[in-house]
């Protein structure tokens, strides 16, 4: 009889912490919901106060990618440092302005797009949302920053491009950015205003601060884009453990579900201190690449499933320790390629594109 009491006690218990843990998560959502509710209609709000000069950041991340992140994070600094004032529009916004039928409240605004690599069929929800988004500010000055067109063979990659097309140019005033020459050559024919403009981030050095490095970075997509088979990044990982003796650690620039605007210098830091206390990085993602470039890291590079990777090399292949593998080469020969000394980043050839960039973010804002 005692002990069937203990067991019904221990029973309620349990099941009790259950019920309490269960209401804390509702309590939690129906605090997350009445934040984000309150938040928006604050952030219209400000739109609503805000002067003709003010810029629109839009579809910019709140999702773990930090390449992404690292995006937004150097074009907000872009704008501060050319003294214009913004405020910034994540997707979650957009969502959320969509849900109350007040997309509208940014029409006849000055419009900035953010970069990246979502217009196309790899990430069609985002590639939805621009077009949706386009339809309803007809009267808005838009640039879209560097970004890369992907469109597969299919009967729907080339549905959604037509699809594209007749969006974009019913538009008047809309401008894109192709960031490397796959992506220019693709749509340069098909949209009314289109330049090519090398990613964002390739704007910043960072190869300045003095890190002690050791061992290797390996940073391979596990997501649609990926392209490496499960054999193929076992050779790199074991070839990359025999050159460095074992001291190999795996990382992803796109480890986490949420980095709010507040959080994301933070996620960033913590990422390219990573890539700057390595000796070599290994990798397949673009911004793999692109935080090794800036950095001055060693890097061997993986093509990826879309265009971007190769394209964009493109703009820094005279660096000499980023390293394309494009054959079936072992890593200790691509390795090999990389001159044993001290890296520090050279853009000189990339700045006419910024200065150019300035010039569109100027012409819009003040016209």
């Amino acid at each position: 009889m005692e002990l069937t009491m203990v067991g019904q006690c221990d029973k309620w218990r349990f099941g009790g912490f259950r019920v309490l843990s269960g209401l804390r998560r509702i309590h939690g959502r129906f605090y997350e919901w009445k934040t984000l509710w309150k938040n928006i209609f604050e952030l219209k709000k400000r739109i609503q106060l805000s002067d003709k000069k003010t810029l629109l950041f839009i579809m910019t991340p709140v999702h773990g990618n930090i390449g992404d992140q690292a995006i937004a994070k150097v074009t907000t600094e872009l704008l501060v440092e050319m003294n214009i004032k913004y405020i910034e529009v994540t997707v979650v916004d957009l969502l959320m302005l969509e849900k109350i039928h007040s997309i509208s409240i940014l029409n006849e605004r000055n419009i900035l797009v953010h970069g990246g690599g979502y217009f196309g069929t790899l990430w069609p929800e985002l590639d939805d949302m621009f077009r949706r988004i386009i339809v309803k500010i007809p009267d808005s000055r838009i640039l879209c920053f560097p970004n890369t067109f992907y469109y597969n063979n299919t009967p729907e990659g080339q549905n959604r491009l037509k699809r594209s097309v007749e969006v974009f140019n019913s538009h008047q005033h809309i401008k894109f950015c192709a960031r490397e020459r796959i992506s220019f050559d693709l749509v340069c024919h098909l949209y009314n205003d289109v330049v090519l403009m090398p990613d964002i981030v390739l704007s910043k050095d960072k190869s300045k601060k003095e890190q002690p490095r050791n061992g290797c970075l390996i940073c391979f997509r596990n997501d649609k884009e990926k392209t490496l088979k499960p054999e193929e990044y076992e050779r790199y990982k074991s070839e990359a453990e025999s050159i460095f003796n074992g001291n190999v650690k795996i990382t992803d620039i796109d480890g986490m579900d949420y980095i709010p605007i507040e959080k994301r210098n933070e996620a960033i830091t913590e990422k390219l201190n990573e890539f700057i206390s390595s000796e070599l990085v290994v990798t397949d993602r673009l911004h793999g690449m692109i935080f090794c470039a800036i950095t001055g890291t060693p890097c061997i590079v993986i093509n990826s499933k879309s265009h971007k990777v190769k394209g964009s090399y493109e703009w820094i292949k005279h660096l000499e320790y980023i390293i394309l593998a494009e054959k079936e080469e072992s890593l200790i020969q691509l390795v090999n390629k990389i001159p044993n000394r001290r890296f520090y980043y050279d853009n000189t050839n990339l700045q006419p594109y910024y200065a150019e960039l300035k010039k569109y973010i100027t012409d819009i804002v003040n016209d």
